[in-house]
């Protein structure tokens, strides 16, 4: 099956089940930011809910719930860790179910 085809049939039985997304990510240069979008733009999903842990005060705030159909998360990597700064913010959200 030529590559192109599967990506295709991958995209279309991705959009049977999954409409929306929500997006979670740590930006502090922006990049991280636009990669992701661009990824929810080409999966054509519509982006419901955006959590931009970037800024200290948006992690201080408790998210109560994912919305989206999919959560597509976002962060640099620094020496093979996530930064400190969002772990426990991550590790403490609920997906109820949602794809990841």
């Amino acid at each position: 099956m030529p590559n192109g085809f599967s990506n295709l049939l991958g995209l279309f039985l991705i959009n049977m089940y999954v409409k929306s997304a929500s997006l979670i990510y740590f930006s502090p240069t922006g990049t991280t930011s636009k990669v992701c979008k661009s990824i929810i733009d080409g999966m054509q999903l519509e982006l419901v809910q955006t959590i931009n842990l970037t800024k200290p005060q948006a992690r201080k705030v408790e998210i109560a719930q994912i919305e989206g159909d999919v959560v597509v998360w976002g962060m640099p990597v620094y020496e093979e860790r996530i930064p400190g700064v969002v772990q426990s913010i991550i590790e403490s959200l609920k997906g109820n179910g949602k794809l990841s």
